[in-house]
């Protein structure tokens, strides 16, 4: 090839590598600025259409913050073993001092919602009013949900399943007399199911704050995330969204 072809050649090819880095940057860039976090959660705090509850609110936090939330739907235990690891950057959410058993988490100290732990059953003549009220039946839970596991722990008979479908199959299939969860996910659940005959047993077993947790490698975001919510609260944008996931006003 003459020399002269051959430098225009290298030259070209210069100029498209050269035209190529910005959009390089700017990819890793954008995905610098994208956090996954992981939870557990089902309709209606997460959905497939990503407009649930948790999808919602983690957008507008992270948003304010300069980033962007991607929520990903996997087991309760595999989402808060990967947000430990580091595998996802966060996990949604957790009841306070979860980080005694994952020590590569922290806490975004304003609450995220407010969780009712409630029994639900299809038998009319069962009631309970405390934990150990429980211990006489046969009990499903959720493998990962750590207050549930630790109330239940000394619980004669406790089934343990992956998901909220399979938990309300262990009552259709008379498999567990009492199933334990989150009150607005347990009744979604229910009614996807068209069991009727589930009810919540009141009051609730226990009302707990619930929160993020972000890896360790995101430490500087904790306080940032927390004004932000704070402020989410106060000017209504929390109301609104829960509102717009179906929950009215907390």
């Amino acid at each position: 090839m003459p020399s002269g072809l051959l430098a225009r050649g290298r030259n070209l090819l210069f100029g498209l590598l050269c035209a190529a880095l910005p959009a390089v940057a700017s990819a890793e860039s954008d995905a610098s600025k994208t956090l996954t976090l992981a939870t557990a959660a089902s309709s209606p705090l997460a959905d497939e259409a990503g407009e649930g509850f948790f999808q919602l609110i983690s957008a507008e936090m992270f948003k304010r913050v300069g980033k962007t939330a991607k929520v990903v739907v996997v087991p309760a235990e595999r989402a808060i073993t990967n947000a430990n690891l580091g595998i996802d950057d966060g996990v949604i959410p957790r009841i306070k001092g979860m980080e005694k058993m994952y020590p590569d988490l922290r806490m975004v100290p304003e609450p995220f919602m407010t969780f009712d732990f409630t029994a639900f059953t299809r038998n009319p003549d069962i009631s309970v009013a405390s934990w150990d009220d429980l211990k006489p039946y046969d009990l499903g839970i959720v493998t990962g949900w750590k207050i549930l596991e630790v109330k239940t722990a000394d619980a004669p008979s406790v089934t343990k399943v992956t998901t909220l479908e399979q938990l309300f199959g262990l009552l259709q299939r008379d498999r567990a007399q009492v199933v334990l969860a989150e009150r607005w996910m347990a009744a979604h659940q229910a009614t996807a199911l068209k069991m009727d005959d589930v009810r919540a047993l009141e009051p609730p077993l226990a009302s707990m704050p619930m929160f993020i947790y972000v890896h360790k490698t995101h430490e500087a975001l904790i306080e940032p995330l927390a004004e932000a919510l704070r402020v989410m609260k106060a000017d209504g944008t929390y109301d609104a969204i829960r509102a717009r996931a179906g929950m009215g006003p907390s």
